[in-house]
C-alpha cells in the first residue's frame, strides 16, 4: 500500500512537473509573440513620414518570357558584378564594377562578355560598391559609381564617386588624356576563365562626395541619375516599401571642400512590395524578391527599370511627370526565372534592357522595352 501511494505521489509529481513546463513554454511562446507585436508596432510607428505619391490605377503587363542571350562574363575577375551601364559611343560594350572587396576597378567589356580594358579608379577604396550610372554634364559624359551598400545598416556616410568616361588606348604606348596616369603591359584577354589579366590603366576620380540619410543607416544598392531634374536618385533595398532619395546634381558636380551632406527623402515605392506573380524564381532569393539591386533610367529620359530579385519592372514617364511620380506605377514586369542573383540593369539603345547576375560566368539576358 505504501508502495502504490509513493508510486501515485511520483506520478502526480511527474504530471505536474510537466504541466509547469509547458505552462513556462506557452508562456515564452507569447512573450516572443507580444514582443515581435511590439516590434512590429514600433517599426510601423516610426516609418517614415514621407507618404506615396497619389497612384493612377492601371493594368500591370506580366511577361515570364526567357531573356536573349547576349554573351556570358567570361572572366574571372568579373565574379561579383553589381553595376553597368552601356557604353555612350554606341559600340554595345558596357563599363561594369565589381561589389565590395573586389578592388576599385571599372571593366570595359565586350558584347561577348569579354574584358577590353580595366581602369583602375586611383585614391578611393571600394567599400561595398553597388551601382553604376551614365550622364552628360556640360556636354561631357560621366560614370558616377556608387559605394553605398549597407548591410549591417551601420555607415555613418555613403560615397559617390564621379569619373570622366574613360577612352580607350588606339595604341599600345601610353595614352595622353587627362587623368590617365600609367598603364601595363598585359597578357590578351581572351584568355580562360581565372587565367586572363588585363590592360590596365589608372586614373583620378573627377569627383568624390559623401551624403547620409536624415534618418539613420540604410542599405541601398540602386542609383541612377535624372539630368532633365538635375536629380541623383537613391532606392533603398531592405526598407519595405523601398524608399526613393535623391540629391543635387549640380551639388555632386561642384567643386567644394568634402563635407557629408544629407539626402532628400522624396516617396516611398510600396508597388515593389505587391505580389506580382506565383511563378517561380530562384529559391535562394525567393523571399527577397522585391528587394531593389539596380535601376536604370535610359538616354531619352522618360523610360526606367528597376531590378529586383525577382522581377525586372519598367516605368514610362508621361509628359510633366516627374520620375518620384512615375515610379509609383509600373507598367510592365518581367519574371526573372533563368537569373540567380541579378544585381545589375542597364538600357542598351532605347529599347533594350540587359540584366546580369553576381556570380561568375553569369549569362548577359536582354529583354525589348514592352510597348503600353
Amino acid at each position: 500500500m505504501v508502495e502504490d501511494e509513493c508510486r501515485w505521489k511520483n506520478i502526480g509529481s511527474r504530471f505536474l512537473a510537466e504541466v509547469w513546463r509547458l505552462r513556462l513554454e506557452l508562456n515564452r511562446i507569447m512573450i516572443r509573440s507580444w514582443l515581435f507585436l511590439m516590434l512590429a508596432l514600433f517599426i510601423r510607428l516610426n516609418a517614415s513620414a514621407a507618404q506615396p505619391l497619389p497612384v493612377t490605377e492601371s493594368k500591370l503587363i506580366i511577361n515570364a518570357n526567357a531573356g536573349q542571350l547576349i554573351g556570358l562574363l567570361q572572366n574571372a575577375l568579373l565574379k561579383e558584378v553589381s553595376g553597368m551601364v552601356a557604353a555612350s559611343d554606341g559600340s554595345g560594350h558596357l563599363w561594369l564594377l565589381n561589389d565590395g572587396g573586389n578592388g576599385a576597378f571599372i571593366y570595359r567589356v565586350n558584347t561577348q562578355g569579354q574584358i577590353i580594358h580595366s581602369f583602375k579608379i586611383a585614391k578611393t577604396h571600394n567599400r561595398d560598391w553597388e551601382d553604376l550610372a551614365i550622364f552628360k554634364w556640360k556636354q561631357q559624359t560621366f560614370l558616377l559609381i556608387a559605394d553605398v551598400g549597407d548591410n549591417r545598416a551601420d555607415r555613418g556616410f555613403i560615397e559617390l564617386v564621379v569619373i570622366a568616361e574613360p577612352t580607350l588606348p588606339k595604341t599600345s604606348v601610353v595614352p595622353q588624356v587627362k587623368n590617365e596616369q600609367k598603364k601595363l603591359k598585359t597578357p590578351p584577354n581572351n584568355m580562360p576563365l581565372s587565367a586572363a589579366k588585363t590592360k590596365q590603366i589608372q586614373i583620378l576620380p573627377w569627383q568624390v562626395q559623401r551624403y547620409h540619410y536624415p534618418q539613420g543607416p540604410r542599405d541601398c544598392e540602386a542609383i541612377t541619375v535624372d539630368v532633365e531634374a538635375g536629380k541623383v536618385y537613391l532606392l533603398t533595398k531592405r526598407k519595405q516599401p523601398a524608399q526613393l532619395y535623391s540629391l543635387s546634381l549640380e551639388q555632386l558636380m561642384r567643386k567644394s571642400v568634402q563635407r557629408t551632406h544629407v539626402l532628400i527623402l522624396e516617396t516611398e515605392l510600396p508597388s515593389l512590395s505587391k505580389p506580382v506573380t506565383s511563378a517561380k524564381i530562384d529559391s535562394l532569393f525567393q523571399f527577397f524578391a522585391n528587394w531593389p539591386t539596380a535601376m536604370s533610367i535610359d538616354a531619352s529620359q522618360q523610360r526606367a527599370a528597376i531590378l529586383t530579385y525577382g522581377f525586372l519592372y519598367f516605368y514610362q514617364r508621361q509628359a510633366k511627370e516627374s520620375w518620384p511620380q512615375a515610379f509609383q506605377k509600373p507598367f510592365a514586369v518581367q519574371v526573372l526565372s533563368q537569373l540567380s542573383q541579378p544585381e545589375a540593369v542597364a538600357f542598351v539603345g532605347s529599347d533594350q534592357v540587359w540584366v546580369v547576375s553576381e556570380q561568375v560566368g553569369s549569362p548577359i539576358l536582354s529583354w525589348q522595352f514592352p510597348s503600353r
